[in-house]
């Protein structure tokens, strides 16, 4: 039995049929690849010295163990090209990944809506019509423009009612009196002459 066993002898085992060469030794311990390709490990103890072999050029007794040559299985020269697909249908905004100027809207509180409660604006046939008539059509239309600008997220309405004998003005500051969603008071007097009503409706953020 051979005890000098040293990187790159061709070794046998004792009571085993591997044989192969040493690639590795650490203290009592050696690393074998055998002729199949594998590697297995035995004490020095049981290992058996045969006739040397040619020393495969993957074992350098200089160095604790082999450096096995890793193929590229793609060399550089031969490695597969990945065609780019172009998808024309394909967009992104640029303002959605911080890119380019942001796109930006005029907020809905501070749109206006403007309207007009004269019945001639309203209907078309109120001639038939009595005083008190026309004026629940006229506070109906009020209540509709409002519901609707909240709806909308609109946050200011401008009603323009004339001055006349103030009846209508009296009627509808006190159906807006009944909103807990908005406040009012007296529309600009160099726009309207005193004739208008302002609106202000809270938009909820949601």
């Amino acid at each position: 039995m051979e005890r000098s066993i040293e990187i790159g002898d061709y070794v046998g085992i004792l009571e085993g049929t591997e044989k192969g060469f040493v690639t590795r030794i650490e203290k009592n311990k050696a690393w074998i690849e055998t002729d199949d390709g594998f590697e297995i490990t035995s004490l020095l103890t049981k290992l058996v010295k045969y006739p040397s072999k040619k020393k495969p050029k993957s074992i350098n007794p200089d160095k604790p163990g082999p450096k096995k040559e890793v193929k590229d299985e793609f060399p550089e020269s031969k490695k597969p090209v990945i065609k780019k697909v172009k998808d024309k249908d394909f967009r992104i905004h640029p303002a959605l990944i911080g890119e380019g100027k942001k796109i930006t809207s005029k907020k809905h509180e501070d749109k206006v809506w403007e309207v007009d409660l004269h019945i001639e604006e309203i209907i078309d046939h109120y001639k038939h019509l009595t005083n008190g008539e026309i004026v629940d059509i006229q506070l109906k239309h009020a209540r509709s423009v409002i519901d609707k600008a909240r709806i909308h997220k609109i946050g200011k309405v401008v009603f323009i009612h004339g001055k006349g004998k103030g009846t209508l003005r009296q009627e509808l500051l006190n159906l807006l009196s009944g909103y807990t969603f908005l406040e009012f008071y007296d529309a600009s007097f160099k726009e309207y002459g005193g004739g208008a009503t302002e609106v202000r409706i809270f938009v909820s953020k949601v």
